[in-house]
């Protein structure tokens, strides 16, 4: 199966734990890599900072891993203050990944290059 369309179905699983309250895919039980930033026509590998589309995926991959982690800690959790403790150590990884992350064409505080695509 190709890595693109793997961490396709991790997204759409684990992003379903909200609606859900269960995913499927258990990130240890498996070791495929995140698809690499290349070219589509060329197949030429292209640094961070060249917008391409599964860079968002891979984005997303990210948070979409750490809301299944967040799900584990809370059910995990006994109380409803141990809960609430998970909700909030989770609050600033979330904003971490999603602000700290992310390459400088997808973030919406940075100013938008001529090269990049319009999207």
């Amino acid at each position: 199966m190709g890595r693109r369309l793997w961490i396709q179905l991790c997204n759409q699983d684990w992003f379903s734990v909200g609606f859900s309250e269960m995913y499927s895919i258990q990130k240890l039980h498996y070791t495929t890599r995140k698809p690499l930033n290349i070219n589509d026509q060329t197949s030429e590998l292209l640094p961070d900072e060249i917008p391409v589309g599964i860079k968002f995926t891979s984005c997303l991959n990210d948070l979409a891993a750490t809301l299944a982690q967040m799900y584990d800690a809370v059910t995990a959790a006994s109380t409803p203050y141990t809960k609430y403790e998970q909700v909030l150590a989770y609050d600033t990884k979330i904003r971490a990944v999603c602000n700290d992350n992310i390459p400088k064409w997808l973030d919406s505080r940075e100013p938008f290059e001529p090269h990049w695509p319009k999207w």
